[in-house]
């Protein structure tokens, strides 16, 4: 498909200052996506969550992962395409968006993403397999209107025996009991790293450094070598499969 016939779709955030500006929050042509920078903008205009640094940046994240989940993609597609990543890197570390952690003075603590980070990492120098999956999909309203985003996302690697299985539920309240089928292997021993909380809202902060943190358990793998196992709503977890 050559450049011409490609498709161009423009994504709005329904921020009031796009027609004014004339910009789109991001535009997809064929299989590329470009997101534009992201400034937290209340709903019906202005700044959201004044002062306040943590809500800014998790309405920052709101407006990229809307327009990304409207232009048919998941956050996981970089691990699912890693054949064509050739390098990336981490362009904001402390105190702003999308950082690993938040420092003032003598205070420190990691943030959310600092875990997904630390839980993605099996995944570098090991061979991305092919994941399928399958699952009902999470609705949501969009700017007044019905949207929907896949019930189950993620990726998986290969390292010598070790597999690695990373999946993101995206709803908000539902939880996925799930039948993880592996081809030309057998499954062992299971463990799991989940990243959850008791609300979407969770975030950590100096005075409560860990209200969202990583949490291990195990699966039950079947007699016929079927993993089973419940995905928490708004969760990112990794599963460690030791193949037998």
């Amino acid at each position: 498909m050559s450049a011409h016939t490609m498709e161009r779709r423009l994504i709005s955030s329904g921020s009031p200052f796009e027609p004014i500006v004339g910009f789109s929050r991001a535009v997809r042509v064929g299989p590329y996506l470009a997101v534009a920078g992201t400034a937290p903008v209340a709903p019906g205009g202005g700044v959201a969550a004044p002062g306040d640094m943590y809500g800014q940046t998790r309405r920052c994240l709101e407006i990229i992962s809307q327009a990304v989940k409207e232009a048919g993609l998941t956050l996981d597609t970089f691990h699912r395409h890693a054949d064509k990543v050739a390098m990336a890197n981490v362009a904001q570390l402390v105190n702003c968006l999308q950082s690993l952690f938040f420092a003032h003075e003598d205070k420190f603590c990691v943030t959310p993403t600092y875990h997904v980070f630390d839980m993605y990492s099996p995944h570098q120098g090991a061979q991305s397999v092919r994941a399928v999956f399958s699952a009902p999909v999470a609705s949501y309203t969009r700017n007044g209107k019905p949207a929907s985003v896949a019930g189950l996302s993620g990726s998986a690697s290969l390292n010598g025996k070790r597999l690695i299985v990373t999946v993101t539920n995206p709803s908000m309240d539902t939880p996925r009991e799930t039948e993880i089928v592996l081809r030309g292997a057998k499954p062992g021993t299971v463990k799991v790293t989940t990243l959850a909380a008791g609300t979407p809202s969770a975030h950590n902060s100096f005075t409560q450094p860990k209200s969202v943190a990583p949490a291990e358990s195990t699966a039950m793998v079947r007699n016929d070598g079927t993993v089973t196992y419940r995905f928490a709503p708004a969760s990112v977890t990794r599963l460690d499969i030791a193949l037998a």
